[in-house]
């Protein structure tokens, strides 16, 4: 993502990114247009669906068992709560 000409990877053991998110998470916006924005969160938005929420639907997909659905689309409604669009 590119910020006032800096560029931040997604990348999830990135301290950067890190500070970015907890930045963004405590209400903080880039001074960009509304375009780079959405980009911004779609960004986030799927690195934590990769890092977070991916391995569940893996574990409810190989268990299949209500527990392991339920878990996974927790962690989907947060993320979606964590990063609107």
């Amino acid at each position: 993502m590119v910020v006032d000409g800096a560029f931040i990877p997604v990348d999830e053991m990135n301290s950067d990114y890190q500070l970015y998110k907890d930045w963004l998470a405590a209400g903080n916006l880039p001074s960009s247009d509304s375009d780079n924005l959405v980009t911004d969160v779609r960004s986030l938005r799927a690195a934590a669906y990769r890092s977070e929420s991916d391995p569940l639907f893996m574990e409810w997909k190989y268990d299949g068992t209500a527990s392991k659905e339920l878990e996974w689309r927790n962690k989907v409604a947060e993320i979606k709560n964590r990063y609107p669009l």
